[in-house]
């Protein structure tokens, strides 16, 4: 099943179609640019699915990967902040100070 008609049948089957599931975005995850266009588009297609967390959560790592920094603190700043409990906390907490630690080194040039 192609592109479309895998997205159309996903929005009947609910969360049930790898090409727009973590599972999906995971064989993807060596190119960090499409692996967010597939969190991105299971984001968009079931926003409140039972893996929106953890595409959200992945989204940040993701744009890490592509050195979107500033994107990656405010998708990964809820996190750490405990937002979501402690789903990812630890994780998201020293991914964003890394990041912020690398926006200054950035500045100080």
């Amino acid at each position: 099943m192609g592109g479309n008609a895998a997205r159309r049948q996903h929005a009947e089957d609910g969360d049930r179609n790898p090409d727009v599931t973590p599972l999906g975005a995971s064989r993807e995850q060596r190119d960090s640019a499409a692996a967010l266009t597939a969190w991105n588009e299971y984001l968009r297609e079931v926003p409140g699915g039972r893996f929106a967390l953890e595409a959200n959560y992945n989204r940040g790592i993701c744009l890490v990967r592509l050195g979107r920094a500033s994107e990656a603190r405010r998708v990964l700043e809820p996190f750490a902040d405990g937002l979501y409990g402690g789903y990812r906390q630890s994780e998201a907490t020293e991914l964003v100070k890394a990041l912020k630690g690398e926006e200054a080194d950035a500045g100080a040039e």
